[in-house]
């Protein structure tokens, strides 16, 4: 991992143990978020005031996979991977080299820090189903 999003990652770590702590962002840890991810921050957290994660995993919790969504856009990751499908990632984050993640990767990491994933335990095949349902909507 180069070390710009290693240390971006690890003062998220940081937010999430002052956010443990207090119940809440301070402004000074909200300012620094925004100062690393800039306009993604502002923009997950728009998500999130519309939209959700979810999180499906296995009845042993050794598969996981979550949804962020809102009334525009449906994305599946991978829980503490920063790689998402959108074409921000594909091409601001990974080609460019822009910007540290996008929005849903950012949307997973603030709602884990809040506690605001909702949860729902499915089959193995019906991790399977979700997964190939995204893999098909990626080739299309």
């Amino acid at each position: 991992m180069l070390l710009v999003p290693k240390l971006a990652f690890d003062l998220l770590s940081d937010a999430e143990e002052a956010y443990k702590e207090f119940g809440k962002f301070s402004d000074e840890t909200l300012q620094v978020l925004y100062d690393v991810f800039n306009n993604t921050f502002s923009k997950a957290v728009e998500f999130l005031e519309t939209g959700e994660a979810l999180q499906y995993e296995t009845a042993k919790g050794t598969r996981r996979l979550l949804k962020v969504s809102d009334k525009h856009e449906l994305y599946m990751l991978f829980p503490d991977i920063n790689f998402c499908y959108c074409p921000v990632f594909k091409h601001q984050v990974l080609k460019q080299q822009k910007l540290i993640t996008c929005k849903h990767v950012l949307v997973a990491k603030l709602a884990k820090i809040q506690n605001i994933i909702r949860s729902e335990v499915v089959t193995d095949s019906q991790l399977v189903d979700l997964l190939n349902e995204t893999i098909e909507y990626v080739r299309n």
